[in-house]
């Protein structure tokens, strides 16, 4: 982190998806904002529908997931062939709230794909394929070696983070207002 916070020096406020608060030194320029798309109407409407199948896949559309756990893993054809898949594909933000809140538990390798689900309730395992899926101030379960019914046992919603997230992202900009004015 001292390298981005060095290429950072010239900043006067930085807001990062990244949830590191340890990492972020004392100079105040840093603040946790996730993605805005919280802020849509849209989380609240499928938010409230209960789940009413055990699991869903969403995948990266430029790194799948499925084929990802077939190559040398035994676990594809056990767990992933039956349960329904989507990708990243696409700017519908309803259509993936939709397909999201129809699983109790929600299995993906995108970030918006970790956010989105646990901010619509629903439990996440998360098979990570980079960093930034490291980073989740409300974290996924990860698909370790002990498979993947193992990860989903080690689930767990958030109940709060959608409001979390909202209230991060309202504070960062009555911050930038205060400080700078009306933008």
């Amino acid at each position: 982190m001292e390298t981005l916070t060095s290429y950072l020096s010239e900043f006067d406020e930085i807001g990062t998806r990244i949830y590191s608060p340890s990492n972020y030194g004392n100079d105040g320029r840093f603040q946790w904002v996730p993605c805005a798309s919280c802020l849509s109407p849209i989380f609240s409407e499928f938010r409230s529908r209960p789940a009413r199948e055990k699991l869903g896949v969403y995948e990266h559309l430029r790194v799948p997931v499925t084929p990802h756990l077939q190559t040398g893993s035994r676990i594809k054809a056990r767990f992933f062939g039956p349960y329904p898949v989507t990708s990243n594909r696409g700017t519908d933000l309803r259509a993936k709230l939709s397909f999201m809140s129809r699983f109790e538990t929600i299995v993906t390798n995108s970030y918006h794909g970790v956010y989105w689900a646990t901010l619509l309730g629903r439990k996440v395992v998360c098979v990570a394929f980079k960093n930034g899926l490291f980073s989740f101030k409300h974290p996924p379960a990860y698909l370790g070696s002990n498979g993947l019914s193992d990860a989903v046992a080690q689930a767990v919603a958030y109940p709060t983070a959608l409001e979390d997230c909202r209230k991060s992202n309202i504070d960062f900009y009555n911050r930038l207002v205060q400080k700078y004015g009306d933008i």
